[in-house]
């Protein structure tokens, strides 16, 4: 397969895995019960183009779609419509932005909200236990 349509059907899947909505399971960091996610999701506006280092990336950070009431995003002070500038350092631009994030994860989004720009801190909160 060539190299422009490997980049052609990423980019065509990209764009509909964006159209799916804000809550797919690709997107979305969703608490399974009080306090067992971060509780918010995101979404891209834009499409992908190649970075300077050769890696596709997204045109746009990420917008934040919706917030759970009394999450750790929430009690953070993460907002509906907050563009996620970075993630612990990496580019809000990435495709996999919150890959790897495990319960006590320390998360430093630096977001920009009205032309400025703030960092949020929270952790990722363990799962409830079963009893």
């Amino acid at each position: 397969m060539s190299r422009y349509l490997r980049i052609f059907l990423l980019a065509l899947a990209a764009a509909f895995a964006v159209q799916a909505g804000p809550l797919s399971a690709q997107d979305a960091v969703r608490a399974t019960g009080p306090g067992a996610g971060l509780g918010f999701s995101w979404g891209w506006d834009g499409g992908l183009t190649r970075g300077p280092n050769g890696r596709t990336v997204m045109q746009n950070p990420p917008v934040v779609r919706t917030v759970a009431a009394h999450s750790a995003a929430a009690r953070a002070g993460l907002r509906v419509g907050d563009i996620i500038v970075s993630a612990n350092g990496r580019d809000g631009r990435t495709p996999r932005l919150f890959e790897g994030i495990r319960p006590g994860t320390r998360l430093v989004l630096r977001i920009r909200r009205v032309n400025a720009e703030r960092e949020v801190t929270f952790r990722m909160p363990a799962p409830p236990t079963q009893s």
